[in-house]
């Protein structure tokens, strides 16, 4: 859940001490990432995809160590007791960002303007009314007919909203 982290440490591995001594413990990201690398070393043709789905819900200070998993350079810098351990990303690991921009959308952070531009904005459109009503019925269980009166409304406020004389469009999410 991409909520939870707060810290690079809580994306990548953490330091952790017993007995007198410390080590690095790995988060499940970062044995992905290197499950990659094996896998691109050994000419295997294994893709690797990572959804970070809302990543605008990331804690800010986490934003510049994601800026590697999203540009050019793909390298990400990992701090540990022993200083930073930098990983090159290979050409078989993907990462996909979503986020919900804008205002309206709370326990939401400002991505910084380096990470934003990152990004390639694409806007879905809205489902086909015909499609909105089957989907409504099939995980409501109700009749059909409801169902397009429902969407039926939905729609005409998703049109007044987006006049702006409504702050907030309904969504297909609260079903």
């Amino acid at each position: 859940d991409i909520e939870t982290i707060k810290r690079a440490t809580d994306l990548f591995g953490t330091d952790a001490a017993s007995n007198g001594s410390t080590y690095f413990v790995r988060s499940a990201l970062l044995d992905y990432i290197e499950r990659a690398i094996i896998c691109h070393e050994q000419g295997m043709d294994t893709q690797f995809l990572v959804i970070l789905d809302e990543i605008n819900r990331v804690h800010a200070k986490v934003n510049e160590t994601l800026h590697g998993l999203f540009d050019d350079t793909r390298q990400i810098t990992i701090p540990t007791a022993e200083g930073s351990k930098m990983i090159k990303l290979p050409s078989n690991f993907h990462v996909i960002g979503t986020m919900n921009s804008g205002a309206s959308y709370v326990g939401t952070h400002q991505l910084d303007e380096a990470l934003k531009d990152r990004f390639a904005a694409t806007t879905l459109p809205p489902m086909p009314k015909d499609y909105e009503v089957k989907k409504l019925v099939k995980e409501t269980g109700i009749l059909e007919k409801q169902a397009l009166d429902i969407v039926t409304v939905a729609i005409l406020l998703r049109e007044v909203a987006a006049t702006g004389q409504l702050t907030s469009a309904v969504s297909y999410r609260g079903c």
